[in-house]
């Protein structure tokens, strides 16, 4: 079966022309990438070219949003899967309500909050939605094999 593969935006060029992922190999590249940055930029947003385009402002009906922090050896993970009614990574931020996304678990005090950016945009998140940075390679590179579907090898919880 032949994918168009998965538009993933993490640095500012891909803004106009995002890269497409379509290997680990690929997936292996951009995590790196995203830990060798200054800082400006430690997450990317990904969809899949391959699934549906929906609602007036003709976005995807899905998206995932992977960060990796090399200073804290961990990374975060948040999906919209079929239910998205907007494609931004700004809903994953702690604090925002009634969105149709889901962030990995992981165990840490709740309440503590890690700041990843994107793109010089900051966006913060619960200390506990941290795994291992290996653990986000593992769930893009399963999210990029299966065009797009939310990884089932983290566990989820309701963000909103």
């Amino acid at each position: 079966m032949t994918t168009q593969g998965i538009q993933a935006v993490y640095l500012p060029e891909h803004n106009e022309e995002p890269r497409v992922l379509f290997t680990p190999a690929d997936v292996d590249d951009m995590i790196d990438a995203l830990l060798r940055g200054d800082g400006s930029g430690d997450s990317v947003e990904m969809f899949s070219l391959d699934r549906p385009i929906v609602g007036p402002l003709d976005m995807p009906d899905h998206r995932l949003f992977a960060g990796v922090r090399k200073d804290r050896n961990a990374g975060v993970l948040d999906s919209g899967d079929g239910t998205c009614e907007i494609s931004d990574a700004r809903s994953v931020s702690r604090g925002v309500r009634g969105s149709a996304s889901t962030v990995t678990f992981a165990t840490a005090t709740e309440g503590d909050v890690v700041v990843y950016s994107q793109n010089g945009s900051p966006f913060e998140f619960l200390i506990s939605s941290e795994i291992s940075i290996e653990k986000v390679r593992e769930a893009v590179k399963e999210f990029v094999a299966t065009g797009g579907k939310r990884p089932s090898c983290v566990e989820w919880v309701d963000a909103g």
